[in-house]
């Protein structure tokens, strides 16, 4: 059994302890068409285009953990 002091202390250090989490839905690239997305530029759905404004955008929140949904 734990001491209630020591039970305070394991909630004070908890309370201390704080991170940040993004997740993030990322278009697979196979869904990214003119088809699906006729309102959007062709130059905006190239891979290479997003994969770097994604890059910006997820580096710019600094996250501690990141997760990528594809």
């Amino acid at each position: 059994m734990v001491e209630t002091g020591r039970k305070e202390k394991r909630r004070e250090e908890y309370s201390q302890t704080t991170f940040t989490v993004l997740c993030y839905n990322v278009l697979c690239d196979k869904y990214a068409t003119q088809n699906l997305y006729s309102y959007c530029p062709s130059w905006a759905l190239n891979w290479e285009y997003r994969k770097q404004s994604i890059i910006k955008e997820i580096r710019n929140y600094e996250a501690d953990i990141i997760t990528l949904q594809v």
